[in-house]
C-alpha cells in the first residue's frame, strides 16, 4: 500500500486503526523424570517476548505527499520480556483423572510502553512536518537519561550512549515475580478427554522504570 503506484481505492476499505501482536516462546532447556506411584516431575527455562504495537491507518496515506493530509494519529507500542525458572509437578488420580501444577520465577528484561497523545503530520509535495507530544516508559538495562527528548535532537545522536560499558548491568534483571499454572485432564469414556487449565496467572514488579516524555516538532 505504500507503493507509490498503488491505488487509491483500497484505502476506502481499510480499518480505522492497525494492530501488530506477536508472542514468541522458546523453551530453553528442559526435561522431566517420574516416580513410580508418585508422580511426574519436570524443569525448564523458558524466554518469553510479546510485542503489540497500534497505529492510525490514516499514515498509509503519507505516500500521497500531494494530499496534503493531516492528523492527528495514534501511535502506541507495547514490548514485553522475561526468563522463566519452572518445576512441574502432575499426578495421575485414577484411570480417568490426572492433575498437575508447575511454579515459576519470572525474571524480567524489559517492559517497554510507548504511546503518542497527539501527533500529527502535514504533508506536500516537497516536505513533511511532524508534530506531536508521547511518553515512553522502560524498565530495561539501558541509560535512558540519555534517550533525546526532541525528535531533532536524533540528526547526532548514537546509540551507544544508551548502552551499558559493564556488560554485568545486561546481567542484572529489571525485575522480579512469580506465576503458576494449573491443569487436569479427565477421561469418562474412551476416546474422549477433557482438559482444562490456568496458565501464566502471577505478576513481575519492574524496579528500574524510567520515564521519558517526546516532544516532536520537526520538518522533513
Amino acid at each position: 500500500p505504500l507503493h507509490p503506484d498503488a491505488p487509491d481505492s483500497w484505502l476506502d476499505k481499510k480499518p480505522e486503526n492497525f494492530f501488530f501482536d506477536t508472542d514468541v516462546y522458546l523453551n530453553l532447556l528442559g526435561f522431566g523424570f517420574a516416580i513410580k506411584d508418585f508422580g511426574y516431575f519436570h524443569l525448564n527455562v523458558s524466554e518469553h517476548l510479546m510485542v503489540d504495537a497500534g497505529f492510525s491507518s490514516l499514515l498509509f496515506q503519507i505516500n500521497n505527499l500531494s494530499s496534503g493530509c493531516v492528523g492527528p494519529y495514534s501511535v502506541g507500542l507495547n514490548a514485553l520480556a522475561y526468563t522463566d525458572f519452572a518445576v512441574g509437578y502432575s499426578h495421575k488420580i485414577n484411570s480417568q483423572w490426572t492433575v498437575g501444577g508447575k511454579l515459576k520465577v519470572l525474571v524480567g528484561q524489559a517492559n517497554i510502553n510507548a504511546d503518542f497523545d497527539e501527533l500529527n503530520l502535514t504533508t506536500s509535495p516537497d516536505e513533511l512536518h511532524v508534530q506531536g507530544k508521547g511518553n515512553v516508559y522502560a524498565a530495561a538495562p539501558l541509560y535512558w537519561e540519555n534517550l533525546p527528548n526532541n525528535l531533532n535532537a536524533f540528526d547526532n545522536f548514537e546509540f551507544n550512549s544508551l548502552l551499558h560499558k559493564d556488560f554485568k548491568q545486561y546481567l542484572k534483571p529489571a525485575g522480579m515475580g512469580v506465576a503458576f499454572d494449573l491443569g487436569m485432564t479427565y477421561k469418562p469414556i474412551k476416546n474422549l478427554q477433557i482438559t482444562a487449565s490456568v496458565t501464566d496467572l502471577g505478576f513481575i514488579r519492574w524496579h528500574k522504570y524510567a520515564k521519558t516524555k517526546i516532544d516532536v516538532d520537526t520538518t522533513f
